[in-house]
């Protein structure tokens, strides 16, 4: 009964545009799971989707290993009714699909890229790669990802140079990125922007010429 109560009072004291997300990402769920459809037949506004990226990358809560360790203390029976505390890895596991499915409209992935800037935010990583997974990568993204660049965190840098690659070739900005990428000091980050691939003015894969290739040395 506590739990409920939890819940429900967590539930209520959201507001109209999350309660709109919540709803959204359960009917998504059975959606799927009913039909081949790939998401309601009712659209989720564009506050209700910055709603979900916020919910995907906002920071893990200092409350989620209490809250799990207590759980663990708990005899197996009562354990199984009390679900999990949703941390940032299962944020990604339920709204990781919902992300890759829903329309990429440009504010969208400007949100994304938004939400990957903040250090302390959970997901970053998948952020990016929702923003910029459809080729050709917008250039409108690019001051977003000049600051990614240069992140702390090597996956980050790394996610950020497969981007770059899905900008078509020709922009001096996006060539200087990657020749700067390309001479980082981890070698999972060199490799990401040492692609032999680029994205043409379609969205296509096309192979580097060969007198623009990168070193692989």
């Amino acid at each position: 009964m506590l739990v409920v109560a939890v819940v429900a009072y967590g539930f209520l004291r959201s507001s109209a545009v999350e309660r709109e997300a919540s709803r959204w990402v359960r009917d998504f769920h059975e959606t799927r799971m009913r039909s081949d459809a790939r998401w309601p037949d009712w659209p989720l506004s564009y506050a209700g989707q910055q709603a979900l990226i916020r919910r995907f990358t906002r920071p893990e809560s200092p409350v989620a290993p209490v809250w799990d360790g207590a759980r663990r203390l708990l005899p197996e029976r009562i354990r199984a009714v009390v679900p999990r505390y949703p941390g940032a890895r299962e944020r990604a596991i339920v709204l990781g699909p919902v992300l890759i499915e829903i329309p990429k409209m440009p504010a969208v992935r400007q949100s994304l890229m938004e939400a990957a800037l903040n250090p302390r935010g959970a997901n970053r990583r998948f952020a990016v790669q929702f923003a910029c997974m459809d080729w050709p990568v917008p250039v409108s993204l690019l001051p977003w990802l000049e600051t990614l660049a240069t992140d702390a965190d090597p996956v980050i840098r790394s996610e950020v140079a497969r981007a770059l690659l899905g900008i078509p070739p020709g922009n001096a900005a996006v060539e200087r990125l990657l020749a700067q990428l390309q001479s980082d000091q981890v070698a999972v980050v060199r490799e990401a922007a040492r692609s032999g691939y680029r994205s043409d003015a379609t969205g296509e894969r096309v192979p580097w010429p060969a007198d623009d290739a990168p070193e692989t040395k």
